[in-house]
C-alpha cells in the first residue's frame, strides 16, 4: 500500500513538472520568435554585425541580431556612455527604451523605431545604422 502512495505521489510530481516544463518551452519558443522580429527589424534599419545594442532587453535582442550587447550602467555595466558614442562612429548602435522612459542623453537625436512585438519598446539608432543593406 505504501508504495502505490509513493507511485502515486510520483506521477502527480512528474505530471505538474510536465505542464511547467512544457509552459517554459512553449513561452521560450514565443520569445525566439518575437526576438527574431525585433532583430529583423533591426537589420532591415541597418543593424547588422558588427553592431552593438544596449537596453533593458540588450541581450536578448543582441543575440537574434548577431550584435554585442553592451551596458553603460547597471550590474552588467561595461562600457561608459562617452565608449557608446565612439562606438557609434564605426558601427551600427541601437540604444533599446521601454515604456515611458526616454532615451539616454547621448541617444537624443537619433533615428527612432519601434520594435515589433515588444511591448512598447522602442529603439534609438546611430547614425551608422544605415537602412537598406548600404
Amino acid at each position: 500500500m505504501c508504495l502505490l502512495a509513493v507511485a502515486a505521489a510520483l506521477a502527480r510530481l512528474l505530471a505538474v513538472q510536465y505542464a511547467v516544463l512544457a509552459a517554459v518551452a512553449a513561452r521560450s519558443c514565443e520569445y525566439r520568435v518575437e526576438f527574431g522580429r525585433v532583430a529583423a527589424e533591426l537589420a532591415s534599419q541597418g543593424v547588422r554585425p558588427p553592431c552593438v545594442v544596449t537596453g533593458r532587453e540588450a541581450v536578448r535582442i543582441a543575440v537574434r541580431a548577431g550584435c554585442a550587447s553592451r551596458q553603460a550602467g547597471g550590474h552588467d555595466a561595461g562600457i561608459t556612455p562617452v565608449g557608446l558614442v565612439a562606438a557609434a562612429r564605426e558601427r551600427p548602435v541601437a540604444v533599446e527604451v521601454a515604456g515611458g522612459d526616454g532615451p539616454p542623453e547621448y541617444a537624443r537625436g537619433r533615428r527612432l523605431r519601434h520594435l515589433p512585438d515588444l511591448r512598447d519598446c522602442r529603439a534609438y539608432l546611430a547614425p551608422s545604422a544605415l537602412p537598406g543593406g548600404t
